[in-house]
């Protein structure tokens, strides 16, 4: 257990090991500021194909859900299959008949 002290040496009064605090967290931001940094992009990265994958499903006609869960999760290969294997574009008035339907 590390107990701060008073110590006074000459003009300076030092309160505990402060010196030790900063040099801990100097080397903590050595040791884990890249990965950070490469897990902040890859989140980023996810984010932005999860919600690309939805508005595309959302065009194409299919469930955006499946898509979106498969382009994320079996990166890079659903985002490959995808790419290769999607249907064409479903114009706006398509997908209305269509919900109108599934409404019904």
């Amino acid at each position: 257990m590390l107990v701060l002290r008073l110590c006074i040496e000459g003009d300076f009064v030092v309160v505990g090991q402060v010196g030790m605090w900063w040099s801990m967290a100097v080397e903590f931001l050595q040791k884990y500021l890249l990965f950070f940094i490469h897990l902040g992009v890859v989140l980023a990265a996810g984010i932005f194909l999860w919600r690309w994958a939805w508005r595309d499903a959302e065009q194409r006609g299919k469930s955006p859900l499946m898509v979106s869960l498969a382009v994320v999760f079996l990166f890079p290969y659903g985002w490959a299959f995808w790419l290769a294997f999607r249907p064409g574009r479903v114009h706006a008035d398509i997908l209305r008949q269509q919900g109108k339907k599934r409404l019904r």
